[in-house]
């Protein structure tokens, strides 16, 4: 399965290459990481952690040869915190809406990519946005076919 969160992770690095986001030092593409965000300072959000994209497998089943697997794309951008929420709500759809373009491409082989494509915005089961960052849990589900 490595190698598929390998594959997402370049796709989603091409498409949100050349965007850019708030950071306190003023902006940049989000930073692409594989299983975790790196370890914090604190418990604390920093908005210079953020943009992020987070890929990391959630569930899967193996049956007769046939593997499925759900992979989350877990995505923060923060804003400044004198920045109306709008902005926030505006800046975490413009990074939805790139990175759900990677149903465009279908070369996850042997991967079979499925769809629809679900997202939910916020935080935890509650849907929060903490203010003055905001959230984005996109979920992809593939399939390999037995070889």
């Amino acid at each position: 399965m490595n190698e598929l969160l390998v594959k997402i992770a370049a796709r989603a690095a091409e498409l949100v290459a050349g965007s850019s986001y708030y950071t306190p030092d003023g902006g940049k593409s989000p930073a692409i990481y594989l299983g975790a965000l790196p370890p914090k300072r604190s418990d604390l959000a920093n908005p210079a952690d953020f943009p992020f994209v987070v890929i990391r497998p959630a569930a899967g089943s193996k049956e007769r040869g046939k593997t499925k697997a759900k992979i989350l794309m877990i995505c923060g951008v923060a804003i400044s915190a004198d920045a109306e929420i709008d902005a926030g709500v505006a800046a975490v759809h413009d990074l939805a809406d790139r990175l759900l373009n990677i149903s465009a491409d279908r070369s996850f082989s042997p991967w079979v990519l499925f769809f629809p494509i679900q997202w939910r915005m916020g935080d935890g089961e509650d849907f929060s946005q903490p203010h003055p960052f905001y959230y984005v849990t996109i979920e992809l589900e593939f399939d390999r076919p037995a070889a």
